[in-house]
């Protein structure tokens, strides 16, 4: 029978094991085959309440994308990793398959079904709330409770707003513009707080503990159960908690990695102790850009940077050797995000990693944001011309020697094939950013009127981070269009 393997060796362009061993549980209580899928499962074809049992993992949905790649196809879920490799950069689907020699992918036999011998999945992400204490302009929502309750606190005014109606990612709802009735959303954004105490996550607990004997066999070929935990912020959500602590009286947390994802504001003594006793913590932190501007993106108080960056290296110090030891892993992955916002200042934060060691105890791996009115392929060519030769110059000047700590890799990831791709012309851009550029609203307008409005609401002015006078030029250019 084909394994894993078989299929990468066959469909290396296409095939991805992630949903023959993965899942997630996205905040709205459903489950998705992976974190950047793009169409969202409809109500009937999941099983709510973050349900891990055999009844979901076999559903009808999960057959159908399990035998879009079984044929070698792509899926239509899985359109954004497309996008990504088109550009050349790392997306999730080749960063999967890459190991494609893997002890463990010679095992399994992918079907249907998902695994004909490995039932149950061994990596779960776990989307545990949306309790955070940021409101990143880039977020949604659904996925943070400050920009839910700033969004319910302003609603009067935002409601009258053109980007809120052009723009349906930012509202309350997923897709939807729902802000006709406050109180409920009110009693949703309560509620969605903290949702991870169903009785399934218990019961896939004590499935994972009946199989121990199956965690130990595939942890002996290299590959150890991996979940992921995301919020909102997980460091300020209740059920991360209540999750380590049951993760303490479980004996397969020795087979356990435990990922999480963080905006690295709280990373204090006691939490370095809890990761301590439940075992490998590995951590990505995120970063957009050095100091005030990423103050500002992410809507946090002067001298919040400072804290993330020493709270990164007191990580380092406390935690990150002990685990690289164990694993030969690298244990801090450092996440940029690039949007309009950020993209003037990346060679600043080049500067910054490169002056602060990033570059030689990290893996410092850089993406594009999505959204409409923030993607900087929405710039004008020349603007894109311009910050991209400067981005690829001062890339030019880093000098990295692969090690462990950095993920094996000789220069920040993925900038490199980003810059390069972003000044292509708009004909060849993908259909997505093409609808984007041609909706109800241009992408650029959109901006202009949606950082109008967020600054008079949390009494900023984008003016304080225009370090170059690149946000003039654009605002200049959106009110000609």
């Amino acid at each position: 029978m084909k394994t894993i393997n078989d299929y990468l060796d066959k469909y290396p362009d296409s095939f991805c094991p992630r949903p023959f061993q993965e899942m997630v549980l996205w905040y709205d209580r459903t489950v998705k085959i992976c974190c950047v899928e793009e169409v969202m499962p409809n109500r009937e074809e999941v099983a709510p309440n973050f349900d891990i049992s055999e009844t979901y993992r076999s559903s009808p949905r999960m057959q159908k994308v399990r035998e879009t790649f079984l044929k070698g196809k792509w899926p239509k879920e899985c359109a954004r990793c497309k996008r990504e490799e088109d550009r050349g950069t790392v997306s999730l689907r080749s960063m999967t398959s890459k190991p494609r020699k893997h002890k463990f992918y010679n095992r399994i036999i992918p079907s249907i079904e998902g695994s004909e011998n490995i039932k149950l999945p061994m990596r779960v992400e776990f989307r545990v709330g949306n309790a955070c204490n940021m409101k990143c302009r880039m977020c949604f929502p659904l996925v943070s409770s400050l920009l839910a309750n700033e969004f319910i606190d302003n609603l009067e005014e935002i409601r009258e707003e053109e980007w809120a109606w052009a723009s349906g990612e930012y509202n309350l709802g997923a897709g939807s513009l729902e802000i006709e009735n406050k109180p409920h959303w009110l009693e949703y954004n309560k509620k969605s707080l903290n949702w991870i105490e169903d009785s399934s996550i218990d019961n896939y607990m004590n499935e994972l503990e009946n199989n121990l004997d199956m965690l130990e066999h595939i942890s002996e070929n290299g590959l150890y159960l991996e979940w992921g935990i995301i919020g909102g912020e997980p460091t300020v959500t209740p059920a991360f908690f209540n999750m380590m602590e049951k993760l303490s009286k479980y004996e397969f947390k020795k087979y356990l990695i435990l990922k999480i994802t963080t905006n690295a504001l709280v990373l204090n003594d006691k939490l370095m102790t809890q990761f301590s006793n439940v075992g490998r913590v590995p951590i990505n932190i995120s970063i957009d850009a050095p100091g005030k501007v990423h103050e500002y993106i992410r809507g946090i108080p002067q001298g919040s940077f400072e804290k993330i960056h020493n709270n990164y290296k007191k990580y380092r110090d406390m935690t990150a050797t002990k685990i690289e030891s164990e694993t030969g892993k690298t244990t801090t992955t450092i996440i940029s995000t690039v949007s309009i916002l950020s993209i003037f200042s990346v060679p600043d934060l080049l500067d910054f990693y490169e002056e602060n060691d990033f570059f030689i105890r990290s893996k410092v791996s850089f993406q594009f944001v999505e959204n409409m009115d923030l993607n900087p392929y929405h710039l004008p060519f020349e603007m894109r011309q311009e910050i991209s030769k400067k981005i690829l110059n001062r890339l030019d000047q880093i000098k990295m020697e692969p090690t462990i700590d950095n993920g094996m890799i000789s220069e920040p990831h993925n900038l490199r094939a980003m810059m390069t791709d972003l000044c292509k012309k708009y004909e060849d851009y993908p259909e997505r950013y093409k609808k984007q550029a041609e909706g109800k609203m241009h992408p650029l307008k959109a901006f202009v009127a949606r950082t109008k409005t967020l600054d008079k609401i949390r009494k900023q002015s984008i003016h304080s981070i225009d370090t170059y006078g690149y946000f003039n030029q654009i605002i200049n250019y959106a009110n000609k269009i």
